[in-house]
């Protein structure tokens, strides 16, 4: 745990006050990381698919490419020196049972035919297993599969992007 500057600890109080759960962390290259991870497993497959982030726990396909995206993910995490815990897929699937309901911020971009964060995403996975030469055949896929889909609707309505 950090000693927050007084800043940081008047930033924390004013989010708690406001209602929201709040701490000041140390190591947020790693939080980072692990928070890639969940939307890594999560958000290409709910958008590809038009399904809400349960579907990913429940259905045994989804649930398999969720897991292999991530333990890509883990592998490049690990080359750049962050160590994801072992667990991780776990967490993910997780992570869409507790947020069953709800629809990724990807797949409601591609809902609203907006252009999505795949590159930021899933695509930076790619880009940085490039950098340390893992390969990442789940992610290269997702990636451009988003972006078949992303072409698709941005050609025919540019205006959308």
């Amino acid at each position: 745990m950090i000693c927050p500057s007084p800043r940081v600890e008047s930033t924390v109080a004013l989010f708690q006050q406001a209602g929201l759960k709040t701490e000041a962390r140390d190591h947020m290259e790693q939080l980072i990381w692990e928070k890639l991870h969940a939307n890594v497993g999560i958000n290409a497959i709910t958008a590809l698919a038009g399904i809400k982030n349960g579907f990913v726990a429940d259905n045994e396909f989804a649930r398999d490419l969720c897991s292999a995206a991530v333990r890509e993910a883990m592998l490049v995490a690990s080359a750049k020196g962050f160590e994801i815990d072992a667990d991780m897929p776990e967490r993910v699937l997780s992570i869409a049972r507790s947020t069953a309901v709800n629809r990724s911020s990807m797949g409601q971009d591609v809902d609203r035919r907006k252009r999505t964060e795949i590159d930021a995403i899933n695509g930076a996975i790619v880009a940085f297993g490039e950098q340390v030469h893992i390969p990442t055949p789940i992610n290269q896929t997702l990636t451009r599969l988003v972006k078949i889909l992303e072409a698709a609707y941005l050609v025919r309505n540019p205006e959308l992007t």
